[in-house]
């Protein structure tokens, strides 16, 4: 009975130590494997390699922004191509959307022409018209006889007494000639218009 009990008791312990055989053995910190100095050393390389380069010359450093400008040029040449494609495709959608809402039926106004013949005549302004170009042109006669004309149809207007003086005034300062006119002339309308210095002018300008 008890030497049957103590082989059962040595196998156990056999068992046990076979066991603690299989397990892993402790090591210290500085006997395990170092894994970033063991799988990384490519890169530890590379980063050395890096550090320890020299500076870039002149010449390198205007290559490399000869790169980033072809880059840059390359980048808003593809930028404007796109923005004027998309631009296009958005205007000759709307375009088309407009063509489609026109065919539609609306109704529409007549057009009212104008009968140029109906209208009244009005002889005042193409009097006046005409005595503007004739005295751009320099013919102070003529234009001193369209705006006699003018004021048939509207005495005493400001407008029209002004520039028959200046024509009278003009044609007696550049021709010698109705000069008695333009002096008469000036004078009525300083007296009929006695707030307007416009005659003065002419006056002091053209006849002294």
């Amino acid at each position: 009975m008890s030497g049957g009990g103590g082989g059962s008791v040595l196998a156990m312990i056999q068992s046990l130590r076979n066991n603690k055989n299989l397990l892993s053995k402790r090591t210290s910190f500085f006997n395990q494997k170092r894994s970033y100095s063991s799988t990384n050393k490519t890169d530890q390389k590379k980063m050395t390699s890096f550090l320890d380069r020299k500076p870039l010359s002149v010449e390198q450093i205007k290559a490399i922004q000869k790169q980033f400008k072809a880059r840059k040029r390359k980048y808003l040449a593809v930028t404007f191509f796109t923005t004027a494609i998309c631009f296009a495709v958005v205007y000759f959608s709307f375009q088309s959307i407009l063509a489609k809402r026109s065919t539609h039926r609306i109704y529409k106004e007549p057009i009212q022409t104008i009968v140029y013949s109906k209208l009244k005549p009005q002889p005042f302004r193409d009097y006046m018209k005409r005595g503007f170009l004739q005295l751009e042109d320099k013919d102070y006669f003529m234009a001193a006889g369209s705006f006699k004309r003018a004021l048939k149809h509207k005495p005493n207007n400001l407008a029209a007494e002004y520039y028959l003086s200046k024509s009278y005034c003009l044609l007696c300062f550049h021709r010698n000639q109705a000069c008695s006119e333009a002096k008469t002339k000036v004078l009525e309308n300083q007296r009929h218009f006695p707030g307007e210095y416009k005659f003065e002018y002419l006056e002091k300008a053209y006849l002294k």
